[in-house]
């Protein structure tokens, strides 16, 4: 192979994907979120998405007759979606 052709690849190489001189985009970034970030943001998504239908459209209440079982799981989930 040539001079001409080995600088040639070098250059093209270095350059590819942008990420040559000055740029640190990828060098010093915060480590990309994994899975269980985002199932974690997904389920605060979600979360917030069902407190807006509550608040909006929807009422909670207790099927048939009341008992502390199901009092307390009611008082559990209004607190979760107001904690949103």
């Amino acid at each position: 192979m040539s001079n001409t052709l080995i600088r040639a690849i070098k250059c093209t190489i270095t350059r590819l994907g942008g990420q040559n001189e000055g740029k640190t985009a990828l060098g010093e970034s915060k480590s990309p979120k994994g899975y269980r970030e985002g199932v974690e943001y997904g389920k605060k998504v979600a979360l917030r998405t069902v407190a807006k239908y509550f608040n909006k459209y929807l009422t909670c209440d207790i099927k048939g007759v009341t008992n502390k079982v199901k009092e307390k799981k009611l008082k559990e989930f209004l607190e979760l979606i107001e904690g949103v």
